[in-house]
C-alpha cells in the first residue's frame, strides 16, 4: 500500500515539477551538492596530508629491509607447513595400520 503511494507521488510528473520550482527544494539541492563538493575537498586535503607525512616517506626508506623480510617469512611459513602436512600425512598413515 506505502510503495503504490510512493510510485505514485514519484510518477506525478505534476507533482515533481511543483517540487521542483519551490524554494525548499532548491535548498536542499545546493545543500547536497555544497557538502559533496565540501566532502570531497577535504578528501583531497587528507590524502596530500598523509602523502606528504613523515612515516610514509619512513616506511617508502625502509621498503628493501621489509622485502628480504616477507620473502624470509614466506619461505620459512612454506618449510613449515610442508613439514606440519607431512608430519599429518605420517600420522594418518600410521592410525590406518
Amino acid at each position: 500500500m506505502i510503495f503504490r503511494i510512493l510510485r505514485y507521488l514519484v510518477h506525478n510528473e505534476q507533482l515533481i515539477e511543483k517540487l521542483s520550482e519551490s524554494r525548499v527544494m532548491r535548498r536542499v539541492a545546493q545543500m547536497t551538492v555544497y557538502s559533496m563538493n565540501k566532502a570531497n575537498e577535504i578528501g583531497h586535503d587528507a590524502i596530500e596530508k598523509v602523502a606528504e607525512s613523515e612515516s610514509i616517506k619512513k616506511f617508502s626508506e625502509t621498503e628493501p629491509q621489509d622485502d628480504n623480510r616477507i620473502s624470509s617469512f614466506s619461505r620459512t611459513f612454506m618449510k613449515e607447513m610442508q613439514e606440519g602436512l607431512k608430519e599429518m600425512n605420517d600420522d594418518i598413515q600410521k592410525k590406518k595400520h
